[in-house]
């Protein structure tokens, strides 16, 4: 019997190709979709995945649109990949 509920049997394992970066700089990165079924993890079968960079939370505004907006298409292995400069502020 299991002892957790899972509500939504999908994951999304995201990663870049370093681990910090500096002002001006491109970030690459690569999304791997995976959905939970039956003990196994196979890939999701989705066309296109909305990637959404947002800024550090403000508490003082009600909702903060996001930085940098991306529609990645998803390959037949269930992954994307995109990249994006960092802005100099």
């Amino acid at each position: 019997m299991p002892t957790e509920y899972e509500t939504d049997p999908r994951f999304v394992y995201l990663y870049s190709d370093r681990p910090i970066y500096r002002p001006g700089q491109t970030v690459n990165f690569k999304a791997v979709l995976r959905e939970k079924d039956n003990g196994r993890y196979t890939p999701l079968d989705l066309g296109q995945v909305n990637v959404r960079v947002m800024p550090p939370y403000d508490p003082t505004q009600a909702e903060q649109q996001p930085l940098i907006a991306l529609d990645l298409p998803v390959s037949a292995y269930g992954a994307a990949s995109g990249s994006f400069a960092i802005v100099m502020s």
